[in-house]
């Protein structure tokens, strides 16, 4: 009988005994191919997935006593939302306001103009009522209150959730979630909401201080695939 390659010299066939290119996926039985079978190295993009919306890490900045945090990154083409996950925020000087500005130049510049955000804290052991601050027209969004130089007593951590950025037919919105342990030894929730009331394509944030530089922590960027 005929053979597509090499007449076969063994049973079972061996990789030799067939020419390259010939085993299509019509010819791989369904379910025989299993996740044990995918290398771990493959770096499989979502795209390639049949529900490809799922988050991806994007990257991780490293706060080394920086006056400013910047993140790039953001690219419409691949991406709809945003989450930035900052860990373990700590500021050169006590007291210090977490905050945020957006860019719609890659992050040559950065808006500070036409903010709208409410912030609420509440002491976690809830010996007092909520504090409430905002702004229909500010410069920045605050994120968190009361940042302090101390990693160990003074840190704070947030989510920070950016919806739709890129859409020029609706403003920005986003959200942030996270706690502080305050510079006053007080342990708090924050949570903030913000939008930007212009419709531009928002392709970067500046993450900084009210006052002074932050310290240490890490902002990791995910993205949500289109």
């Amino acid at each position: 009988m005929g053979y597509i390659g090499s007449t076969p010299t063994a049973v079972p066939l061996t990789g030799s005994d067939l020419a390259d290119s010939i085993i299509t996926s019509a010819k791989i039985a369904d379910g025989t191919i299993v996740n044990a079978d995918v290398n771990a190295s493959a770096a499989i993009v979502s795209t390639k997935l049949a529900t490809p919306s799922i988050w991806t890490s994007i990257s991780t900045t490293t706060i080394s006593n920086d006056a400013t945090v910047d993140i790039t990154g953001l690219d419409s083409t691949k991406y709809t939302d945003y989450k930035f996950i900052c860990r373990g925020i700590t500021s050169a000087n006590e007291a210090v306001v977490f905050q945020l500005q957006l860019s719609d130049d890659a992050g040559s510049t950065f808006e500070t103009t036409s903010y709208a955000y409410i912030h609420k804290s509440e002491i976690m052991d809830a010996t007092e009522a909520a504090s409430r601050t905002g702004s229909a027209s500010s410069d920045v969004c605050n994120l968190m209150f009361g940042l302090g130089s101390v990693a160990s007593t003074d840190s704070a951590s947030c989510v920070v959730d950016l919806i739709d950025p890129h859409s020029t037919s609706q403003f920005t919105y986003g959200f942030s979630v996270g706690a502080t342990n305050r510079d006053d030894d007080t342990e708090h929730g924050e949570n903030s909401w913000f939008q930007r009331y212009v419709l531009v394509d928002h392709d970067a944030v500046r993450f900084k201080g009210n006052a002074g530089n932050l310290k240490t922590g890490t902002i990791e960027l995910l993205g949500l695939a289109i």
